[in-house]
């Protein structure tokens, strides 16, 4: 995991959706998706549910975000 994703991860949180926090980092959706994904593989933990209306943390995900905010 690198500082770029860290802050990918807060950007969705903020927003409450990949494609949002897509637009305002200026990507793609689907590269944003990824990279989420990525970091998930590498923990071995979901960190969003994913719903039609968006994102929301899994328990996994809240602790998580903490984290990344105190390292940012």
């Amino acid at each position: 995991m690198c500082i770029e994703q860290i802050g990918q991860i807060l950007e969705i949180v903020e927003c409450g959706s990949i494609g949002k926090a897509a637009q305002k980092l200026y990507m793609q959706q689907p590269n944003l998706s990824m990279a989420v994904k990525a970091v998930e593989e590498e923990f071995h933990q979901p960190i969003f549910y994913r719903t039609p209306n968006g994102v929301c943390l899994t328990p996994f995900g809240k602790r998580f975000s903490c984290i990344c905010r105190a390292i940012l």
